[in-house]
Parts: structure tokens; sequence; C-alpha cells
């Protein structure tokens, strides 16, 4: 049986939650977004945290009560009294609705059901999943909506087992059957990765673009010392979404708004060897120097890398090239 629900939330929490729908591809076969079959995935893999921090919380204030008469009624109304308090500092400006669906109905009887009802309406107990959720960084909340295919990963990894998985792109379906090595988070706390190896190379992947994940019956293949040294020298160097690109020296003169630029924009930023006064050293992916630098333009000069100088001026220079073609 399926129920529509309404809940008022704050702007953040509101288009953070709108933003993830987008960063972890919920769509729908028309290419629109899919905010029903998100939000039901997200209730049904995150309630059960919500519960046990509430009963962590009960836990700890019925022994800080224990030698009080009526503790659990007095446990109660301080229940009560916090989530009136976090309630007051949300300000519900933007109505989120969805229908309940099969994924999400045994979680959301329990919700109603729950001991948690004298505490929540069950609207308030959703507002406090989705600001709870909010609150964390996105890897985290990527964790939490991929929760069921990080969970077969880890049980193939403990039982030394390939997976197969399928990534369609283009309408193009390819298999794979591969050794998970395991889940890694970028340093700029975006997103995490599926690092997987055959037995002569390895590679990574995206957790939202892996489809029909099961557990093989083949064993993973053996992990050759000098290809998990490899793997160790390029996450030493590299963030896990760029590894298995090649790694360069390259030396880069920032303007002064270019320094300030660095030390603002942390998404992507390689770590630099060291900084000689407005030079600064890299020895890292060359996909991750083009993308962090093709947003500094004038400010940021490649001096000793042709490779890296040539893909930015052909970023910059076709990009200019179709802004004239259509400029009127």
């Amino acid at each position: 049986m399926s129920n529509k629900y309404k809940v008022m939330l704050s702007y953040y929490t509101y288009s953070t939650i709108l933003n993830d729908i987008d960063a972890f591809r919920f769509y729908k076969a028309n290419g629109d977004t899919n905010k029903n079959k998100f939000i039901n995935h997200l209730i049904s893999n995150y309630y059960e945290v919500i519960n046990s921090n509430i009963n962590k919380l009960e836990d700890n204030l019925l022994l800080l009560l224990k030698d009080i008469k009526n503790k659990e009624e007095l446990v109660n109304d301080i229940l009560k009294i916090k989530e009136r308090n976090e309630e007051s500092d949300y300000k519900k400006e933007y109505e989120l609705t969805f229908i309940s669906t099969k994924e999400s109905n045994d979680a959301l009887v329990d919700i109603e059901y729950s001991n948690y009802s004298y505490i929540f309406t069950i609207s308030g107990y959703l507002r406090k999943l989705f600001n709870e959720y909010a609150k964390l960084n996105q890897d985290e909340r990527e964790r939490i909506i991929f929760k069921k295919e990080i969970e077969l990963i880890n049980s193939a990894i403990k039982n030394n087992k390939k997976i197969f998985f399928k990534i369609i792109s283009n309408n193009i379906e390819e298999k794979y059957e591969v050794s998970p090595l395991g889940i890694f988070n970028s340093k700029d706390r975006q997103f995490a990765y599926l690092i997987y190896y055959t037995s002569t190379s390895y590679n990574v992947i995206n957790l939202y673009k892996l489809k029909d994940l099961r557990i093989s019956r083949s064993f993973k293949d053996e992990l050759s010392s000098s290809l998990k040294d490899n793997i160790n020298n390029d996450l030493d160097k590299n963030d896990p979404q760029f590894i298995n690109s090649p790694i360069i020296n390259c030396k880069i003169r920032l303007t002064k708004k270019g320094q300030k630029m660095f030390t603002k924009i942390f998404i992507n930023r390689p770590k630099p060897l060291k900084i000689e006064d407005d030079i600064y050293y890299f020895e890292c992916s060359i996909n991750q120097l083009f993308q962090y630098f093709s947003r500094f333009g004038s400010e940021a000069l490649v001096l000793d890398n042709e490779k890296l100088t040539n893909r930015l001026f052909n970023f910059y220079y076709f990009g200019f090239k179709n802004i004239k073609k259509h400029k009127k």
C-alpha cells in the first residue's frame, strides 16, 4: 500500500537532497530526476541509524537519572524538549512530498508505530532523518544511499570473491567480473569510489555507475606485490578518482589572484610538492591538474609541461570558438 507524505524542510536540507538526487544519478528512463525513488531509498537505508541514535541518547539519560523516581517520564520530557528545540533551529520553508513504495513501507510502518511516537509525529521523525542526513559530508551521504552495494562489496572482499556488475554508457551495456580492492573516499569528501583489479591492471569507478551488482562464484585474482605497489603509489600521489591516469611533474606560476583561488577552491585541489614564491610544484595525475586549473584562466601559467599546456589551450580555444559561433 502506498501513502503520500509531506514534510516541511529548511532550504539547506531541501536543496541538499535535491542536489544529491542529481549527484548520485537517480534518473528516470526519460532523463528526469527520480526524487520519489531517492527519498524512499534514503528512508529505507537510514532510519535504523536514526533509531539507534535515539536509543543511545535515551539509554544514556536513563543511566544518568537512575536514582530519580519516574525517570522514564522525565527522559521522555527531555527528549521532547530536545526535539522541539532542534525543530526551532530549522526554518520550515520548503515542502517535500513523496509517495511510499514497497522499499520503504516496512520502515515507515516501523516509524509510525514505534516507541518514538511520544516524541515525534511521522513528519517530525522524517524531518529529523532528512536534517541529520544533510549534516553529513557528501561522501558519507553517498555511503548511506549506496549502503547495500557497499555491504555487498565488503562481503565479497571478506569472502575473497570477485564481483559482477554492468555499466551502461550511451545505451551500450558492458559487463565486468573483477576483484574488489575496497571503497575509497576522495580527499575533498565529495564521493566514494570502488577500486578494483584484475591479474594485470586496476581501475576505479563511481558507485552510482554499478548496475546489477552481484557477488561472483569466482575467487578474487591474486594481487601481486608489484601491482599492489603501483596502486599504493598511485593513491599516495592522487585522489582515488584520478588513479590510473598519467602522473606528471609540473611547475605552475600563479598570480596573486590565482594564489587566493588556490586557497579557496578545494575540490580536486592537488597537493603541491613545494611552493617557491609564486611557483607551485606538483607530481600527480595530469587529469587532476587539468580539471583543477582549467578554472583559473589567465591566473595560472604552466611553465614546463607541454601536454598539460596543450590540454588547457584546447579547452579555452574551443570554448572561445563555440561562444563566438553562437554569439549574435
